[in-house]
């Protein structure tokens, strides 16, 4: 009777055992859980939001009021006794007017779309305590701004104009326009982008983008150059980003391609000196040229994130769906940003592979400086494809991020990260959100570490992937500890982890123990 009550608990012991071997780390989400914060649980949960897709674009207004108001939520006033606006702190009274479909008959419908989105939200069931949980509390926000839009009062574009409508139709508090500005400030301070992509700019020069506003976007051009200050340095002993760009109407005039051996100084003097061509607006030609001259500049940088980034008004003459679907297949991330008057949206996004949150309708050249840290951290956002079995070396600073997206075999792939030189980072990987964080992930990377296979499956409820993949890749972020850190990060198929031996010798000992005691 004894021997079989053991040989019972073996059974269970091996199940377990087995059990979390194979399934792996639950998914951390804590947009869902009370009272967190961080700048990256701000971040999810704005992607969550814009991928359900339900709303226009914020304009970056978002995340600005969730630093103004509490500065990501690390305030220590955010969650105090008794209030629970939480991260955007959404006070009691803003709250109401996102559920008052009397006065606000359209909501309904509203509501209706939030919940028919991957989101999956009732809105009318939701209560002002439920804020506290930071995806609740952006979701009021982003109703309470569609409220303010649906009035006529359109989400601004620039720093200054954003934080005189936050005063004038969010913020009924204590708080000053000046107090605004100020924090978003502190919050967004400047921007590096160290990693390596090869970055293809493509700007619209024809007749419907007046001679005035080309001259500015040339400026906009330079500036985007200097702002990736790698342009002049080495990652790993390769250049970090390399720029190609390119000019056109009705055709194109390619100033200067990424193999270039310009100093990022002469490129900015190539970019100054170009002609305003006028003629037609043939956008879908220049992308597909911009995709060809990829394969012409020189040797290809395996795993290199590749970017183009289209700046047009959007009244192209060709389509641009088929261009922009050649450029997805050949692993180019693309972006489409609008220029001048006369924006169409509805095109920008079809340059950006259909991801709003790739688009940026600008009216004017000051809202396109406005928005220029934001372009920058979203291109920075792109993962690089490393081959398996390939070793990348690199260098991130002090909270710095470089993202990786590989392929997931049936018998899934083991990360092994390699810190050097003493270097400190923190890596985690997921199989749904390909910027994974400590808000948003599947588990963490450490030394070696097997990540097990998925299926591929329908969407995920809570952070809808829109990168064009059928589920069978895996995304991995590294983040700077430190404040300057080396490491060597390489993928290998199967499982070299040493888990698995970990596992066969955990049973081993179970059946060894269990035999004991039979006897």
């Amino acid at each position: 009777m004894l021997l079989v009550e053991m040989d019972g608990l073996f059974s269970s012991i091996l199940l377990i055992t087995l059990g979390v071997y194979l399934v792996g780390a639950q998914t951390t989400d804590t947009t869902l859980q009370e009272r967190t914060h961080s700048e990256d649980v701000v971040d999810v949960v704005i992607k969550k939001i814009t991928r359900a897709n339900f709303a226009s674009p914020d304009k970056g207004f978002m995340k600005r009021i969730a630093c103004a108001e509490s500065q990501y939520g690390t305030a220590p006033t955010t969650y105090a006794n008794g209030y629970y606006g939480g991260v955007w702190q959404m006070d009691e009274a803003n709250f109401l007017l996102t559920k008052n479909n009397i006065t606000y008959p359209n909501l309904n419908e509203f509501h209706r779309k939030i919940f028919r989105s991957s989101l999956r939200i009732d809105w009318t069931k939701v209560e002002w305590r439920d804020l506290r949980k930071p995806l609740y509390s952006g979701l009021a926000a982003r109703i309470l701004l569609w409220i303010r839009q649906e009035a006529g009062h359109v989400i601004p574009d620039t720093l200054a104009n954003q934080a005189l409508y936050w005063k004038t139709h969010y913020n009924i508090g204590g708080g000053t326009v000046e107090d605004f500005k100020a924090q978003v400030a502190r919050c967004e301070g400047t921007l590096t982008c160290s990693g390596r992509m090869d970055l293809f700019i493509v700007l619209d020069g024809s007749g419907s983008v007046p001679e005035a506003t080309f001259k500015e976007s040339l400026g906009f051009v330079n500036n985007l150059i200097e702002t990736f200050t790698s342009a002049n340095s080495t990652v790993g002993g390769d250049a970090g980003v390399r720029f190609a760009f390119m000019v056109y109407s009705d055709w194109q005039e390619i100033r200067f391609l990424l193999n270039n051996a310009l100093t990022p100084a002469e490129m900015r003097t190539q970019v100054s000196t170009t002609r305003y061509p006028q003629g037609g607006t043939n956008t879908g030609a220049a992308i597909t040229a911009a995709v060809n001259m990829f394969n012409q500049s020189g040797p290809i940088r395996p795993g290199v994130a590749k970017v183009i980034t289209v700046f047009t008004d959007g009244q192209s003459g060709d389509a641009v769906v088929g261009p922009a679907s050649f450029a997805g297949r050949n692993e180019i991330d693309t972006f489409g940003v609008g220029i001048g008057t006369g924006i169409v949206q509805t095109e920008l996004t079809q340059i950006a592979q259909g991801r709003d949150d790739r688009t940026f309708m600008l009216s004017n050249f000051a809202s396109l400086m406005g928005f220029f840290r934001t372009m920058n951290e979203e291109t920075c956002k792109i993962p690089q494809k490393p081959v398996l079995g390939a070793a990348m070396q690199d260098k991130v600073v002090k909270d710095e991020k470089r993202y990786f997206m590989y392929a997931l075999p049936p018998g899934g792939i083991t990360i092994v990260l390699d810190n050097q030189n003493g270097g400190s980072t923190a890596a985690y990987y997921s199989y749904t959100d390909d910027t994974p964080s400590a808000a948003f992930n599947d588990g963490t990377v450490s030394g070696r570490t097997h990540i097990p296979y998925r299926a591929p499956t329908p969407s995920s409820p809570n952070l809808a992937r829109q990168d064009g993949t059928n589920g069978t890749q895996i995304y991995v972020s590294v983040i700077g500890v430190g404040e300057t850190n080396n490491y060597e990060i390489r993928g290998i198929e199967g499982d070299v982890s040493g888990a698995a031996a970990a596992v066969i010798s955990s049973l081993l000992l179970c059946l060894s123990t269990t035999l004991m005691l039979a006897h």
